[in-house]
């Protein structure tokens, strides 16, 4: 396999990546199955009775897992997010350096190749 290349695998569970984490990876999948999951913000709104007429409103927040697909074979994913690295790279922007917007979890065992950011930038 080529030296620039690198090759994974996954049992179930682990996770490839997770949201926040930097995105110096892109993915192939070569077998198995992987699913895409973010995080949502969720408020739930109660009311309680403070008097005969009353009412206290309470909201509270919390984060529920949202699946947003399954990837297929030969898929390739991560590369959106290490695109957005590369161009903030480039324009020398002083905001926060990108990062993961979703997780990426084997739901079978699973098997990948994967390119890091350096390799990339030097095959160009």
């Amino acid at each position: 396999m080529n030296s620039c290349i690198s090759q994974q695998k996954y049992r179930v569970g682990e996770v490839v990546y997770d949201i926040g984490s930097s995105p110096d990876l892109f993915y192939i999948l070569l077998s198995g199955n992987l699913v895409m999951e973010t995080e949502i913000m969720v408020d739930d709104q109660n009311r309680f009775p403070i008097g005969v007429d009353s009412w206290e409103l309470h909201t509270t927040k919390r984060k529920i897992k949202y699946e947003v697909k399954e990837l297929e074979l030969n898929e390739v994913f991560g590369h959106e997010e290490m695109l957005d690295v590369i161009n903030w790279m480039k324009t020398g922007e002083q905001g926060k350096k990108p990062t993961h917007k979703c997780r990426i979890i084997a739901s079978q065992s699973s098997e990948v190749i994967y390119l890091n950011i350096e390799s990339f930038m030097q095959s160009k």
